[in-house]
């Protein structure tokens, strides 16, 4: 009865299941989210007093012991740390590279140990000795940082865990390049009250060898200072406060894969859209009912075209009330920007790559195998110097995917310029030879071949 009446209260609280971001705003991969019916349907069960189903039992799910990443390529080891501060404290720590050759991360997934005293971890690749240097010339292991820097200038965020954090799976051919000798650079940032512990943290990576890969960046394109945030991020106490940050300009045309927005205990509200250069409203996430507690790197399920000249608009909403449940000063005081738990923070980072046609119509759920169709494309002049004109099929709406692979198996993506029934290739880029093309639309594969004169 007991766990009846819980199971109640968590499901008309809207406590469970856990899903902070508003499904009527937008969607994203693996929504957990109750419909009205199932919802009733659970409600009536408890009611008619949690009866035992009268059919057979489902098989237990294996969980690969609880990884997603079952059998990944590299697991890295974090080394092992024993908090030294009672306060928040953060500290870096160096793994060095296992390999000189480039390699492409497909797949990225935290295991943090110790949850009760890991508050976040920020997972860098380090191409320089920076981080090296800063590690030898610090006692024990790791090195004194301070949440809100890279550990050197050439560092490149890869990965993010914090509480509810679900694993990164890229599909299709995007990936994160990670370049040969660079070395894994973990931030760990520890939560008042850890003294005296550990935590058994490490990372599963599963590589990529796609015969061309797509390059996924990691940014946080909205952030709590300038030019993001124009006025400090600052919630006098018995406030509620509402901030409105931006981004610059989108350089060119890019393809939102995630979002991930972060606050800490006083956040109420986030929501994130983006205001093309002619006004036009595009939709990312509005997390309506912010918890610290279940923090997401939300997925889309088809990529979202960002145009060239768009900006980002996130805004966000404090309570700093004895109403918020969350606030952790009773009564309460003013709180300001910092990388503590009892700070607060405004920042939401992106997974993004430079937009190809058609990525809108990518499934970033599911990859079903494209369909090779032996029939060649016409191709003219051919050989050719400079430019190249292919015959396709009048149902293509929008330019495919081009790839020319060399003789020697090295593969180029080409730009193309889409027109009815025909498209344009540049390839003055090309060295002299014999090539394969390859063209991809939707869940089709087309192939033909040129020499480059």
């Amino acid at each position: 009865a007991l766990e009846s009446a819980a199971m109640e209260s968590a499901i008309l609280s809207g406590e469970m299941p856990p899903w902070p971001a508003n499904p009527e705003y937008s969607h994203f991969v693996g929504e957990n989210v109750l419909t009205a019916s199932e919802e009733q349907a659970i409600l009536n069960w408890i009611a008619n007093g949690a009866p035992e189903g009268t059919g057979s039992a489902p098989p237990i799910p294996s969980y690969n012991d609880g990884y997603v990443i079952g059998t990944p390529d590299e697991i890295v080891q974090v080394p092992a740390y024993t908090v030294g501060s009672n306060d928040d404290e953060y500290r870096s720590f160096v793994v060095q590279s296992t390999s000189d050759v480039e390699r492409f991360i497909g797949g990225i997934e935290f295991e943090p140990g110790n949850t009760e005293i890991v508050h976040h971890i920020l997972a860098f690749y380090d191409p320089t000795n920076t981080s090296q240097q800063l590690d030898a010339a610090s006692p024990g292991e790791g090195f004194p940082s301070n949440g809100g820097s890279f550990p050197s200038d050439q560092a490149v965020l890869i990965g993010v865990w914090v509480p509810g954090m679900e694993p990164t799976i890229f599909l299709h051919s995007l990936a994160i390049p990670l370049p040969g000798g660079a070395d894994f650079v973990f931030e760990v940032h520890y939560a008042p009250g850890s003294i005296g512990q550990n935590a058994d943290i490490h990372m599963r990576i599963d590589y990529k060898d796609d015969l061309f890969i797509r390059t996924v960046y990691h940014d946080p394109l909205l952030f709590h200072g300038p030019p993001s945030l124009t006025v400090p991020l600052f919630i006098p106490a018995n406030t509620v406060q509402t901030f409105h940050e931006t981004s610059i300009q989108a350089p060119i045309d890019i393809s939102l894969i995630s979002v991930f927005p972060h606050m800490h205990l006083l956040g109420q509200e986030f929501k994130v859209f983006g205001v093309t250069a002619t006004n036009d409203t595009i939709p990312v996430i509005h997390v309506d009912d912010w918890d610290f507690h279940w923090q997401y790197s939300y997925q889309m399920p088809n990529m979202i075209r960002l145009p060239q000249g768009s900006r980002l608009h996130g805004y966000a909403t404090y309570d700093n009330t004895p109403n918020n449940p969350e606030n952790p000063n009773s009564p309460p005081i003013d709180v300001g920007l910092g990388e503590g738990t009892e700070d607060e923070m405004m920042v939401c980072f992106f997974m993004y790559t430079p937009y190809l046609n058609g990525d809108e119509n990518l499934d970033m759920v599911q990859v079903r195998e494209p369909t090779l169709i032996s029939e060649p494309l016409l191709t003219y002049p051919n050989p050719t110097a400079s430019r190249l004109w292919i015959d396709i099929p009048n149902n293509w709406h929008h330019a495919p995917r081009v790839l020319a692979t060399d003789m020697q198996g090295r593969s180029t993506e080409l730009t193309s310029t889409w027109q009815y029934g025909r498209i344009e290739l540049n390839t003055e880029s090309l060295a002299a030879g014999s090539y394969h093309l390859q063209f991809v639309y939707d869940q089709q594969i087309r192939t033909t071949r040129f020499i480059k004169q």
